[in-house]
């Protein structure tokens, strides 16, 4: 009945929230195998947003994740067979979290988000003032920063025109440069990712909203894929424009400013990536479908194990290359024992803490 009020279509055979889901896709045990073969879907346990019918009913904005089929059509009563239902299975429980936390987490954002359906209000960021359309003054951010952009390839191109190396020999430097650039962009997003998720509160000086708004978006993961395009991306452009300026004015070595281009360009544009690591595989553009298949950008399988709780790994979200060195090599663990020893503060990432009141709004 809940399903059938929520959603508004065929009732679905098992819902499970989107933490469990999250919990156990993030593993790729053979539990999840068993369910895709019982579903008879390769599309199984993925995104909240799977919810989103294809007939055109707004059923997506909430914390569940149908686990073991795809939505209804239409007209139909389809249903997971009988022996493939797994509703005598008690939902797993994050880590951290008591039953009872669980149970009432679950319970208070379906209600909110039932609340929000029947207000039209469907994906309402959680932090207080946030809104998901881009603002003139935002729009004007974001395309300064893309002719800065552009400026700068144009100067870092006229720069290699003079230079009396071979054709051959500029290239393969310039395309060293340009890999370099991507995957230090990947370095600098992973770890300011990893600071803004384990340290700080919403009135930590200059970065408290972003605490503030990354918090919630580990609650409410899917919202950040109705955010506007400029709206997603001009704090990150404000914050690295200064350093791109610096560059093109006093940078003479033209492979060094092509690395600089290319990695505020990365890091500028690293929200919009995140973006794409979140947005349905039909929903997304098919260049960032085909990037993300090729490994050049940070792909949702791989960005799904950084949303299972405790949010301790797979910070990187430009191209993701250096996620599986980092937390190979437990560098942000170490880092993270040293801000313990020198500051005394732990990381949410070990004690679990959370901002509730988010919840609650």
């Amino acid at each position: 009945m809940a399903a059938r009020q929520m959603f508004g279509q065929t009732p679905i055979p098992w819902i499970t929230c989107y933490r469990c889901a999250s919990d156990k896709a993030g593993t790729g045990t053979a539990e999840v195998r068993r369910l895709r073969r019982a579903a008879h879907t390769r599309r199984a346990l993925t995104w909240s947003d799977r919810l989103w019918s294809r007939t055109g009913a707004s059923v997506a904005a909430c914390t569940f994740l149908c686990a073991g089929t795809r939505p209804a059509r239409a007209g139909s009563a389809r249903r997971l067979p009988a022996h493939s239902s797994p509703q005598r299975r008690p939902p797993m429980v994050p880590r951290g979290e008591t039953r009872q936390q669980h149970d009432r987490r679950a319970s208070s954002s379906s209600s909110r988000h039932r609340d929000a359906k029947q207000d039209g209000a469907y994906f309402k960021p959680l932090v207080e003032g946030d809104v998901l359309t881009s603002s003139p003054g935002q729009r004007l951010v974001v395309a300064t920063m893309g002719v800065l952009l552009l400026l700068g390839i144009g100067k870092a191109a006229a720069q290699l025109a003079c230079l009396p190396s071979s054709p051959i020999q500029v290239v393969v430097c310039s395309v060293v440069a340009a890999l370099l650039g991507a995957e230090f962009a990947d370095l600098g997003t992973g770890v300011y990712h990893f600071s803004v998720d384990n340290y700080g509160s919403a009135q930590t000086p200059i970065v408290g909203t972003q605490i503030e708004a990354f918090q919630g978006h580990h609650e409410e993961p899917w919202t950040i894929t109705y955010r506007d395009f400029c709206n997603n991306s001009f704090p990150t452009c404000i914050a690295t424009m200064p350093f791109l300026v610096a560059f093109e004015m006093y940078c003479k070595a033209p492979y060094v400013l092509l690395w600089a281009v290319v990695a505020c360009a990365g890091i500028a544009f690293c929200q919009e990536l995140h973006k794409w690591s979140h947005t349905l595989r039909s929903q997304c553009h098919p260049l960032a479908n085909w990037l993300q298949d090729r490994g050049v950008l940070v792909s949702r399988k791989a960005h799904l194990r950084h949303h299972k709780p405790p949010f301790e790994t797979n910070y990187c979200i430009v191209t993701g290359h250096m996620n599986p060195i980092l937390d190979r090599s437990n560098f942000f663990g170490k880092l993270a024992g040293v801000i313990a020893r020198l500051t005394g503060v732990r990381a949410r990432c070990e004690t679990g803490n959370r901002f509730e009141y988010l919840l609650e709004r």
